[in-house]
């Protein structure tokens, strides 16, 4: 092929971003390549299997840059299609890169490819974007009358939204990368880190190209030329990838932090000598990682000097040079020894000494404090009549005032949120802080970006208070460990009423304690609004689960979605059937709330990859041991559980939580049984 000047100055430009131009492609092995899409002779052609791709609203013309591309016209009615007619295993075992180049004379909003049911990408705000990447999935079982309304399979798919915008007027290259073995998905914009998105769920998680399956392209782009599209097997990065990440969460009640380096590149030469040096301090702590495989957790204890947000620097060494140099923040301010609240070694919560197991509402007005506070929730989130936001601003100390002091003389605990963007966020810090039965604060809920703001907002919150945690919530497992460091309450919210696997409930619950690497209490929040209104089974059930797998609190996600604009909107106070329910059901806690501060004991007592629908744990309170055990399916399940030793005979239900099946009887410390759909309760094991 015949390159101009022009392309050979692009080419020497792409280069030095590590990207490739088409012309370039051409030139490069294709053993790994199944899908290789450039414009030959007027036409789109896949050149590995050489079929010529179907298009509409394009026509080949020869760019100075790229030679011959498609250019599609205004009309939106732009596509290209190809069947795709390889393996389908091309890239299991392997990860995948998926890459295009695209220029655009306007902002570029709408699909950008479909493919072969790896899932849906587009560009939203000139922006890259996965609405759906699809991974394997287990089957789930769907009442025949509901499966219109429900998914048979889970997990759902993982979506990310991107944050460098495309260069109007210019060349674009735009790519995906998925690290199989790493479990990440890194989106690049011209040779330059666009996203990072990890997968911290169980299972294989690999993609598959499906044969027979269309890849429809550029659906509805206008005014936009493509040059080329090529799919790869394999990790092949565009650009300088980090050679691994650093991760600082602070245990202020432990009074020690823990650093943490993850997802190394196996290839360095090891060992690694890594150094945590404390600017302004003496101390400077080194650490020795001999194997490629895991991660490295160094604790640095709290330095004991003048109380401020401070610097730690991060130095990695390998075959005797520097490979890796980062900084991250930390705020050393000791917690109060008289403090009324404590997060305990087990991940449990006190007030005053006496552990709580928490259950927060969202969303409530002052005038339904009462209810609220008498049905038994722990704390509850503020509304007002008066404001046009969801919430009351913190900042707004006049009105949040008025609502404290309605909060209060029902006996319920406080939280706030924190804003360190705020013109006047020390004074209303310093305000709430000093209230009766403070008992934390709400840093923000789901953030997906702006990670060192918020470790920002975290420090100051402890440099400003000191006594009191901080509670984040996360609803993407892809974002769950930028969350951890950013709070000391890593909270989460699988909302799968009605369409989706009550399942969600348990794997986000488990990312929400690997994000902090088991470091940190995880408080799992669930739906009950328009339109996921949940039965009294599945809030029981979803209770259940989260408990089962490591939930320290719970919350409730609403209890009133009313605004100025929508006056009529849902209100549980107006719904006895949802007030009798939620009353129930806080009963249950209360009633075994000495039980549910209790950690959950090592061991599995059912296999999760064997029966992914059984949840089960085990509690020990007042000398009992206890048996959580609940079922996600819509119908019976068999139960394979396993206890520690043979001591135990019988599991007993007690009556809370309303477990109508039979008592379980206990062979050499085994039990083969079946669960009722959507079965949750508590045994006494005897």
């Amino acid at each position: 092929m015949k390159i101009t000047a022009a392309v050979s100055l692009l080419m020497t430009a792409a280069s030095a971003l590590c990207v490739q131009t088409p012309a370039e492609w051409l030139k490069s092995d294709r053993g790994d390549t199944p899908v290789l899409l450039t414009v030959q002779d007027g036409a789109m052609t896949d050149l590995v299997s050489g079929v010529r791709a179907s298009v509409s609203g394009a026509k080949a013309e020869r760019d100075p840059e790229m030679g011959e591309v498609l250019a599609f016209d205004g009309s939106g009615k732009g596509t290209l299609s190809l069947i795709y007619r390889g393996r389908e295993d091309v890239l299991k075992g392997k990860g995948m890169t998926l890459e295009a180049w695209i220029k655009s004379d306007s902002a570029l909003n709408g699909e950008f490819f479909l493919c072969f049911g790896l899932g849906s990408f587009a560009f939203r705000d000139n922006r890259f974007t996965a609405n759906w990447i699809n991974l394997p999935t287990r089957e789930i079982y769907v009442e025949p009358e509901m499966k219109k309304k429900r998914l048979n399979y889970y997990p759902t798919s993982v979506s990310f939204h991107g944050m460098l915008p495309l260069r109007q007027g210019k060349w674009n290259h735009v790519a995906l990368v998925y690290d199989e073995n790493g479990r990440m998905f890194r989106s690049w914009i011209n040779g330059g880190i666009d996203r990072e998105c990890e997968l911290l769920r169980d299972g294989p998680q690999y993609l598959t190209l499906k044969t027979g399956g269309r890849l429809r392209a550029f659906h509805g782009i206008r005014n936009a030329k493509v040059a080329g599209l090529r799919i790869r097997a394999g990790v092949h990065h565009p650009g300088k990838a980090p050679l691994m990440k650093h991760y600082l969460n602070q245990l202020p009640w432990q009074n020690k932090m823990v650093l943490t380096l993850d997802k190394i590149d196996p290839s360095l030469p090891f060992p690694l000598e890594v150094m945590a040096i404390l600017e302004g301090t003496k101390e400077v702590h080194t650490q020795t990682f001999s194997s490629p495989a895991g991660t490295l957790h160094m604790e640095i204890p709290m330095p004991r000097t003048w109380s401020s947000t401070r610097p730690l620097y991060i130095k990695v060494y390998a075959g005797g040079k520097e490979v890796y140099n980062a900084m991250a923040r930390y705020n050393n301010k000791p917690v109060p020894r008289n403090g009324s609240v404590r997060i305990n070694p087990d991940k449990s919560i006190s007030y005053r000494g006496r552990k709580i197991f928490p259950v927060m509402l969202y969303g409530v007005f002052a005038e339904d404090l009462k209810q609220v506070a008498e049905l038994g929730f722990t704390t509850a989130g503020a509304r007002d009549h008066d404001t046009a936001f969801f919430g009351i601003p913190s900042r707004d100390i006049a009105m949040r005032q008025k609502w404290n002091k309605e909060a209060i003389a029902n006996n319920l605990y406080l939280h706030f949120n924190v804003n360190v963007f705020d013109p006047n966020v020390s004074e209303y810090v310093g305000i709430y802080r000093k209230l009766p039965k403070m008992l934390f604060w709400y840093g923000a809920d789901e953030p997906w970006r702006d990670w060192e703001g918020l470790c920002d907002n975290y420090n100051f919150i402890r440099g400003a208070d000191g006594e009191f945690p901080v509670m984040t919530v996360q609803c993407r497992e892809m974002h769950m460990k930028n969350t951890a460091p950013t709070c000391d309450i890593v909270g989460c919210d699988p909302y799968p009423v009605p369409n989706v696997s009550l399942r969600s409930v348990a794997a986000l619950t488990r990312d929400a304690s690997r994000a902090s690497f088991g470091l940190k209490p995880v408080w799992t929040i669930l739906g009950c609004y328009e339109p996921k209104i949940p039965n009294l089974q599945e809030l029981r059930c979803m209770g259940i689960i989260a408990i089962a797998n490591g939930a320290n609190g719970l919350g409730i996600y609403s209890w009133d979605e009313r605004t100025q604009k929508k006056p009529n909107a849902y209100h549980a106070a107006r719904r006895p059937e949802i007030v009798s329910m939620l009353k129930t059901f806080l009963s249950d806690i209360r009633s075994v709330e000495k039980i549910l501060v209790e950690p959950n004991l090592p061991g599995l007592v059912s296999d999760p990859e064997k029966q992914p629908a059984v949840h089960a744990s085990l509690k020990r309170a007042d000398g009992k041991t206890y048996l959580f055990l609940a079922n996600d399916q819509r119908r019976e399940e068999k139960a394979n559980l396993v206890l520690p030793g043979q001591a135990f005979t019988k599991a007993v239900p007690l009556k809370e939580f309303g477990y109508s099946g039979p008592v379980l009887n206990f062979s050499g410390g085994k039990c083969e049984c079946t669960l009722p759909a959507l079965a949750a309760g508590i045994f006494e094991l005897q």
